[in-house]
């Protein structure tokens, strides 16, 4: 696992997956940043483009959790589920902790 500790985020596009969509404000406890740079990114082949097209900044970073990409199905629905359960557990952590 890397860990950025040093990473300039006001000079780095941070595009993440976390909550089933691309930089879905308020969908993550903690993978959240502080930066300049910010983009709408509505679906993936819109990121493609994005990419193909080298319409990007020089400095990226693309944070994605393929091990919960789905067809809809019973692998989703119990991804989904998994998911809120986790992330409830997570915010009353956070909470309690500060």
């Amino acid at each position: 696992m890397w860990i950025l500790t040093d990473v300039d985020y006001t000079k780095v596009l941070y595009i993440t997956d976390t909550g089933r969509a691309w930089n879905k404000t308020g969908a993550s406890v903690r993978d959240k940043v502080e930066g300049g740079l910010e983009l709408k990114v509505k679906n993936t082949r819109r990121l493609i483009t994005l990419i193909g097209n080298d319409e990007l900044p020089e400095k990226l970073i693309i944070n994605t959790h393929p091990q919960r990409w789905f067809d809809f199905g019973w692998g989703w629905m119990n991804e989904f589920i998994c998911q809120h359960i986790k992330n409830a557990v997570k915010k009353a952590l956070v909470a309690f902790m500060h």
